[in-house]
């Protein structure tokens, strides 16, 4: 039965060709624009997610109570390989500053400790 069908169906695209490849581009084409007017892309990931969402809500709060928290980059670097890079005298002879160029943090700020 599903046989049949399907031989129908392709007998019935080859009869008529031209409006198969007319109904084609006309699909595509409102497929385009509807893409085009509906869908937006975005990098903000504040704007990825819907501020419908309850946890999204709570964590918007909590940027809203704590701003300092706001646009934070935290990397993360694994130990193992930070050591493998100090121990290597290359790293040292192209990343190390004469003594002169070293001046003091100022006032208020710690230095970060790895």
């Amino acid at each position: 039965m599903l046989f049949a069908f399907i031989g129908r169906f392709i007998t019935l695209c080859a009869r008529h060709a031209w409006a198969v490849v007319a109904l084609f581009l006309v699909l595509s084409g409102a497929s385009v624009y509807a893409g085009m007017t509906s869908l937006g892309v975005t990098t903000d990931t504040s704007k990825m997610l819907s501020p419908r969402l309850e946890w999204k809500q709570r964590s918007d709060e909590m940027g809203r109570l704590f701003p300092q928290k706001e646009n934070l980059l935290v990397a993360v670097i694994e130990l193992t390989c930070l050591r493998k890079v100090l121990r290597q005298p290359a790293f040292w002879r192209k990343n190390s500053l004469p003594i002169t160029s070293i001046s003091p943090l100022p006032a208020g700020q710690t230095p970060i400790l790895i």
